[in-house]
């Protein structure tokens, strides 16, 4: 029997790796598109544990740099993620 979890995240990190093979983006925009194709009752705290392991297993890399002072709220970085190469 599969454990629909377990299914529920790959389904999800082949989505997100889709996504971030056709832009940079960031977690906030990842969330969006998943929403826009059908994930609706997708949460940011869903995707930044699988882009972690993404990142982890060399999949995907992040880029940090400073918030500007008009947007910063709370976090002093933001991570924008793009394909490894």
């Amino acid at each position: 029997m599969y454990d629909k979890s377990q299914l529920m995240r790959g389904i999800m990190e082949g989505c997100i790796l889709s996504i971030i093979g056709r832009e940079r983006t960031y977690g906030y925009g990842i969330v969006e598109q998943l929403r826009e194709n059908g994930f609706s009752e997708v949460k940011e705290g869903t995707i930044y544990p699988l882009l972690l392991r993404l990142e982890k297993r060399g999949m995907i890399e992040a880029e940090f740099f400073p918030r500007s002072e008009e947007r910063r709220v709370g976090k002093e970085c933001r991570s924008r993620w793009s394909p490894y190469h």
